[in-house]
């Protein structure tokens, strides 16, 4: 008996993930969603195909600027979807406290009414998860942004301390 119970809880379990999951935007969806994210992953994919000594400082300059611009664009998209994220998380709890009270003025067992409105908030929770995907995307597109703009910084010094020395080396 307790295997055809856990068969039916682990199917359960896999439907309602699968159908959460769903509305979770996935790493290709997130890429295509705007112009500015997609540019972050082509810059990323030119600079880990091109050899450093090959790249010209005013495109490396040019670029830079350009990430920069998006670093700010990127910035206000995050923000936004760190407030999103909250209000829903603030509205879940306000909804879940509700249902709370009121399921324990019907039952007065404050652990039956807490779990019954868990159970009724369980897509409102799927909502809020859904948010924190979508900031915690922005986020991390954030820190590739700013860990190219360092890394063209540093290329730009490595040039730069190159045709230094290579004057310097001229001279005697």
């Amino acid at each position: 008996m307790s295997d055809i119970q856990e068969s039916r809880a682990v199917k359960l379990f896999k439907e309602k993930t699968q159908n959460a999951m769903v509305d979770i935007q996935d790493h290709t969806a997130f890429r295509a969603s705007d112009e500015h994210i997609e540019y972050i992953y082509v810059i990323a994919d030119w600079l880990f195909k091109s050899d450093l000594y090959t790249l010209a400082e005013s495109r490396l300059i040019r670029t830079g600027g350009r990430l920069t611009g998006v670093y700010a664009y990127l910035g206000n998209k995050a923000a936004y979807a760190r407030a999103e994220r909250d209000v829903y998380e603030q509205k879940k709890e306000e909804v879940m406290n509700t249902l709370t009270l009121k399921f324990y003025k019907e039952t007065d067992k404050i652990t039956h009414a807490k779990a019954q409105a868990r159970v009724e908030c369980v897509e409102l929770e799927e909502l809020v998860i859904q948010k924190e995907a979508v900031k915690n995307n922005y986020e991390n597109v954030m820190h590739a942004c700013q860990t190219m703009i360092m890394f063209i910084q540093s290329a730009l010094k490595v040039k730069d301390n190159e045709r230094y020395r290579g004057k310097m080396e001229d001279q005697h």
